[in-house]
């Protein structure tokens, strides 16, 4: 799967292919690619629409979209 991750606080965007759509999987990549320190990340998403939200704690970082 192709995964779109885009974070607002330093407005850094990036593609990547993942085989398994879990937290663990895209905590590192928003932690390694988006030079993010929180190690409290929450992951939400839609399966209607294929998107989701990245969390830190309950506050918005970023969003994510599967295609």
């Amino acid at each position: 799967m192709n995964i779109c991750f885009h974070l607002l606080q330093n407005k850094t965007s990036w593609k990547a292919v993942i085989h398994q759509l879990n937290s663990d999987n895209f905590a590192r990549h928003v932690l390694h690619h988006g030079g993010v320190n929180g190690l409290a990340l929450n992951f939400s998403y839609c399966e209607q629409t294929a998107t989701g939200k990245i969390l830190d704690k309950s506050t918005p970082i970023g969003h994510f979209s599967v295609r």
